[in-house]
């Protein structure tokens, strides 16, 4: 009997994907080299006219209107696409992150968005997720109230399993959202608001998650 057991969680183990950290993908911009762009090397547009490098930090082209950038590569669908801060934007300002962007040069296609809204006030900043289909958006649940402020070298992401959609900051999961209107593949993007101080970035992680061995190896454990 415990031997059946074992064999049958081993594969459910075996079976079942498991990420460890958050991120769990690879950084694939780090901002640092000659200044350059927009667009920046290995993104495209998705807005206005893009983004730069200056002194190794990733900005918006300027404060004219709404500048995106994409990482030019698809991933996924399971997914999932997240920034470190080198500055903070300014209260009341939204700024978004995008997954399973469908289009990589138009922020207006299809996608799932992680938006970083500060807020006046200490300890008050908050997260919202959303779904983007046919250019309506509609937020995803309640508004995460951090009870902390964003702050340089926070690490913000959000990722896609299925219809589970997870942001996370600084290595901790938010609670999930559940939507299987965006299932496709897709890219990772981010739009960063006029208003400044403006969203500046010095990493941009982006991938496709695959099962992890030694996350799975840990759980199994021999059934006394």
């Amino acid at each position: 009997m415990k031997k059946l057991l074992w064999l049958t969680l081993s594969a459910w183990l075996l079976a079942t994907p498991s990420w460890g950290a958050y991120p769990d993908v690879a950084v694939v911009d780090n901002c640092t080299r000659a200044n350059q762009g927009p667009p920046l090397t290995g993104h495209v547009n998705n807005g206005g006219t893009g983004w730069r490098v200056v002194s190794n930090v990733c900005i918006p082209d300027n404060t004219a209107g709404y500048h995106g950038t994409s990482w030019n590569t698809s991933y996924g669908p399971d997914m999932e696409g997240a920034i470190t801060l080198a500055q903070v934007p300014a209260a009341g300002t939204y700024n978004g992150l995008f997954v399973r962007l469908q289009t990589a040069n138009n922020s207006g296609s299809d996608r799932y968005e992680l938006d970083l809204v500060p807020v006046a006030g200490a300890n008050n900043d908050t997260l919202t997720a959303w779904k983007c289909v046919s250019t309506v958006s509609t937020q995803l649940g309640a508004t995460y109230s951090l009870g902390a402020d964003l702050a340089v070298s926070d690490v913000i992401g959000l990722r896609t399993v299925g219809t589970t959609i997870t942001p996370f900051r600084n290595g901790s999961a938010l609670a999930t959202r559940t939507d299987s209107d965006v299932s496709g593949a897709g890219y990772v993007g981010f739009q960063g608001d006029p208003a400044t101080p403006q969203t500046y970035i010095n990493a941009f992680y982006a991938g496709t998650l695959t099962s992890s061995a030694s996350s799975s190896n840990y759980f199994r454990r021999r059934i006394q």
